[in-house]
């Protein structure tokens, strides 16, 4: 009967195109579903609309890019905020954002270490000065073939990881028109019917 009840009393709130959550009378309920847009059957991860890690494994699975040379610690750096910067991600949300900086981050500090373990040098090092990276010339394969195998981020495994992960994003938006006032009071109720006279 409780359930009967929320789902009656629920079932007339709906998403909207401008991201609010209102009832018949068009009131704003929400200004945005569920605080981020994103609708929870979706979700990769725990409250994460993408998995990175789990796509960039995928990407390297899919792209072997076989005699394209590897990014240097700083190429990443400098590729990976200049496509945040650009129009693919101009939907995006803030916080979906900062998760891939800080998931890139983590990549480039792996990229060093494997560096560091080779006694390598980073050519395209950045000028804190003038903040100018040379990304004309490829990494050198002289310099250690090791890099070809261990640790390998190329550029089109980078720009086909970004791309995939805005998809995603895109596609864990709530769709315009979802029920999703029915949607909640079933999530409510179901576990209400678990419950026994003690509880």
């Amino acid at each position: 009967y409780m359930q009967r009840r929320l789902v009656k009393s629920l079932e007339d709130l709906c998403s909207q195109y401008d991201l609010t959550v209102r009832n018949s009378e068009g009131f704003i309920v929400q200004f945005k579903y569920g605080g981020d847009g994103l609708d929870p059957a979706v979700m990769e991860g725990k409250d994460k609309p993408v998995e990175f890690q789990r796509v960039m494994q995928h990407i390297k699975a899919k792209l072997s890019c076989v005699g394209e040379p590897p990014l240097s610690p700083s190429q990443l750096t400098f590729l990976s905020a200049r496509a945040l910067q650009s129009e693919l991600f101009k939907f995006c949300n803030l916080e979906f954002k900062k998760g891939i900086k800080e998931y890139l981050e983590e990549e480039k500090n792996k990229l060093e270490a494997s560096w560091m373990t080779f006694d390598l040098k980073d050519p395209f090092h950045i000028d804190e000065a003038t903040q100018l990276v040379d990304l004309s010339s490829p990494v050198d394969p002289s310099v250690s073939p090791v890099l070809y195998q261990v640790g390998r981020l190329t550029r089109t495994q980078l720009e086909e990881f970004m791309t995939t992960c805005v998809d995603k994003f895109m596609r864990a938006r709530i769709e315009p028109g979802s029920a999703v006032g029915a949607v909640g009071a079933q999530s409510i109720g179901e576990p209400g019917t678990q419950m026994t006279l003690k509880t």
